[in-house]
């Protein structure tokens, strides 16, 4: 076998067998191996071969897909926001029917990195009124009471 341990390596030493195997087969088989191993042999090395295929390709169709992904994302987009155009033309007369346009076509973005994510006033975000240490699960209240506590003004050192 040999001492590497590629799939392609441990193909090629598989076909050098195979076709080495001819002229001594007799001697195999007087050895108790079937009459057909070498057929059987030459099957197996057909389905390692398709099988290396497929695990090479694999990373090339899952790259391929979500790009894909991408790009059908991006001509969604420009579609809900063609369709917005002419709903909002359309439903003119029913602000609750566009209203539900509106809510079913919202697309969510990420935050944005460069702003810190701080509430509105009034915007029904506040933060909660009990303690952060009351909501937590019991073994992390200790520590979340101690850092909502004020600090101590720092003593002035003269």
């Amino acid at each position: 076998m040999p001492r590497t341990k590629t799939y392609q390596d441990l193909l090629n030493r598989g076909q050098a067998f195979l076709e080495a195997v001819g002229p001594i087969k007799s001697a195999f088989v007087e050895r108790d191996l079937p009459v057909d191993f070498d057929e059987q042999l030459a099957g197996l090395i057909a389905e390692f071969t398709t099988a290396t295929q497929l695990k090479a390709s694999g990373l090339a169709d899952q790259v391929q897909g979500t790009a894909g992904v991408r790009a059908a994302t991006l001509n969604g987009v420009d579609i809900v926001r063609e369709l917005d155009a002419i709903l909002k033309v359309r439903y003119e007369n029913d602000p609750g029917l566009y209203a539900a346009w509106k809510s079913a076509s919202h697309i969510e973005r990420p935050p944005r990195s460069d702003a810190p994510a701080t509430p509105a006033a009034g915007s029904g975000s506040e933060a909660p009124s009990a303690p952060l240490a009351s909501l937590a699960p019991p073994a992390v209240q200790p520590a979340l009471a101690l850092a909502e506590q004020p600090e101590a003004p720092a003593l002035a050192v003269a």
